[in-house]
């Protein structure tokens, strides 16, 4: 039942709809979380409804469509990952192995099969900092290119820096190892982490611990 207000006091109509509605839902309530048969059934004949409804039509079509190429997908990466277990889509390349498109560094392998790609990397492990959310200027956003090596004695014959390091309208990076970013943290108070993200080896960095918290608070209160 539906309760209307006006004037002359309260009015009680009936509402069809939501009747049918609470007649599906049994029993069920916030003390009784777990669905009862009737709601179960219910639900299943709502989505097979809803689904009589969408074959056939453009909608459907593309859920349709969006499903297959997700499992397809799923199965060429599973595929890759297991013919070649250290692949990436698009490496920084620190080692210097020939690119597709012919730059020294941050690029897909020329040839997938290149020995060295299925072998464990051991050179000097490249890094630059994202602050995730935060408002800050290009230079200082710390792209997957922007990556640079630590200030090493043991990395001749490495590339150093990745393509887009003092790329931008202020130089970040002035000597090896050392970069300086900018942040403006002048958004209301919130949650930010920060993380590696060196291109092709994000998860690698982050998995051994290079990510935390990032936290803005306004001065004067507003914590979240």
């Amino acid at each position: 039942m539906r309760r209307r207000f006006s004037g002359t006091g309260r009015q009680t109509i009936p509402n069809p709809i939501a009747n049918r509605f609470k007649a599906a839902r049994g029993q069920a309530s916030l003390r009784h979380p777990t669905p009862s048969s009737t709601i179960l059934a219910t639900r299943s004949r709502t989505r097979e409804t809803i689904k009589r409804w969408l074959i056939g039509t453009t909608t459907w079509s593309k859920i349709r469509g969006a499903a297959i190429s997700r499992i397809q997908l799923a199965r060429r990466v599973s595929t890759s990952a297991t013919s070649f277990p250290s692949i990436s889509r698009c490496m920084a390349n620190p080692a210097g192995i020939p690119c597709a498109s012919g730059r020294s560094t941050d690029c897909r392998p020329a040839d997938v099969r290149d020995p060295r790609l299925a072998s464990e990397y051991t050179g000097p492990v490249p890094m630059v900092v994202h602050v995730h959310g935060a408002h800050v200027h290009s230079n200082s956003d710390g792209y997957p290119e922007a990556w640079w090596l630590p200030a090493a004695s043991d990395v001749d014959g490495f590339a150093r820096a990745g393509a887009l390091v003092n790329r931008f309208d202020r130089r970040t990076n002035r000597r090896h190892g050392v970069a300086s970013f900018r942040y403006r943290n002048d958004q209301p108070s919130t949650t930010l982490w920060f993380h590696d993200h060196t291109l092709g080896m994000t998860r690698n960095n982050v998995y051994a611990g290079m990510a935390a918290f990032w936290l803005i608070r306004e001065e004067g209160g507003g914590e979240t």
